[in-house]
């Protein structure tokens, strides 16, 4: 089953820049294709309000 993911393109003053809505069958497969972007900050992934990955990860304390 497909499923539509939003993925949203932060800027450097973390201000959304954009977001995309990616049909996708799961987590690992959107990520993968997202994976491949060259954006240059921080770019998340969601499945409804489920954060499914965000990239750069956020920093450990």
């Amino acid at each position: 089953m497909m499923r539509a993911y939003i993925v949203t393109y932060f800027g450097r003053n973390g201000h959304i820049e954009k977001q995309d809505s990616i049909m996708s069958a799961s987590d690992d497969d959107v990520i993968d294709a997202v994976g491949e972007s060259d954006h240059a900050h921080v770019i998340e992934i969601k499945d409804g309000e489920r954060l499914v990955a965000r990239s750069p990860p956020w920093p450990t304390l």
